[in-house]
């Protein structure tokens, strides 16, 4: 039993069941709903003041 989708790309995989452009679009729109953080919000990096 051969998987035709072996070596293939996860798009020509969503393209040959015709679903590519409805995933694309929930896709985009989940990154677009995500807050984005600025340089000033993210993590800071402390040192170990014992070692």
């Amino acid at each position: 039993m051969k998987n035709k989708h072996i070596g293939s790309s996860f798009d020509d995989f969503l393209k040959e069941e015709e679903i590519y452009e409805e995933v694309t679009d929930r896709a985009i729109k989940k990154s677009n709903s995500l807050p984005t953080r600025t340089r000033d919000e993210s993590p800071k990096h402390h040192t170990n003041k014992n070692g």
